[in-house]
């Protein structure tokens, strides 16, 4: 995977630790099988490719890792692929989906740990 050491570093630097990680690569592979099998890649991505993968992961499992669904924090690990692949029509696309299920108060919330309170206002 090209950006693999770039994506790696990224996870970590979000507190992932390495199982996490590898799960998270894992995802970021079968995402690559996927696009492989429908005439593009990572590289070289559609989104409409990525988004069908989404949907079929969601549809197969639902929101339940135990029946193999795509969980927030797997649409996460793809978004974060894409940035670091400099893929950001994607990354954002992903992260779109997680806006209903709190991704916004928990950005918040790290903007003022980081910038303090103005910053995040």
């Amino acid at each position: 995977m090209k950006h693999e050491a770039e994506f790696r570093e990224r996870c970590a630097l979000r507190g992932l630790g390495e199982a996490a990680i590898a799960t998270a690569l894992e995802q970021v592979k079968t995402l690559a099988a996927f696009l492989a099998s429908r005439g593009c890649s990572l590289e070289r991505p559609l989104l409409a490719e990525v988004e069908a993968h989404v949907a079929g992961q969601v549809l197969a499992g639902g929101d339940d890792p135990a029946a193999g669904g795509l969980v927030a924090g797997t649409i996460m690990a793809l978004a974060r692929y894409f940035a670091v692949a400099r893929q950001e029509a994607i990354s954002i696309r992903l992260l779109a989906y997680l806006l209903p299920i709190g991704v916004l108060p928990v950005m918040a919330q790290r903007l003022a740990e980081v910038g303090g309170d103005a910053a995040h206002r």
